[in-house]
């Protein structure tokens, strides 16, 4: 989940114009073997913790401030990016560096019946949920999405 989060937070900061300025980012993820047990480790993150989106879709920081707008707009640009497939949800951090995050996808099962992106995945009810309070904002018509 981290790696899918930081590949579209990646994707957004390389492709938005420059008139968006500062986007998401999320810390490096490390992986390690503890005690026999896998562990991952994220760096640490100094300041102020804010919640923007919480794992069930809805919007916590609804503020019209400029991060609440990137904010949602990253979530939006998540779901058109994935070709309409999932969400990145759980958007938390401090400013514009985010960790531990979820995804919601439009299909919570695989072949063999296992859930994807584990039990955190609630499927298409953020979705539904997120869309439903979503207004596009400035920060949408500059990354062109599309309105669901």
């Amino acid at each position: 989940m981290h790696a899918l989060a930081r590949h579209f937070s990646l994707l957004l900061r390389d492709g938005a114009p420059l008139q968006f300025g500062d986007t998401f980012l999320y810390t490096k993820l490390y992986y390690a073997e503890m005690k026999g047990e896998f562990v991952t480790v994220e760096s640490y993150i100094e300041g102020s913790f804010r919640k923007y989106v919480n794992n069930t879709g809805d919007i916590v920081l609804k503020d019209g401030s400029e991060i609440a707008m990137k904010a949602e707009s990253f979530v939006h640009y998540s779901f058109v990016k994935s070709g309409k497939q999932l969400i990145i949800v759980d958007l938390q951090g401090v400013g514009f560096v985010l960790c531990d995050p979820e995804i919601a996808s439009s299909e919570l099962y695989d072949e063999s019946d296992g859930i994807y992106f584990c039990a955190g995945n609630l499927s298409t009810n953020p979705i539904e949920t997120f869309f439903v309070q979503h207004k596009c904002n400035k920060y949408c018509e500059l990354l062109s999405l599309d309105k669901p």
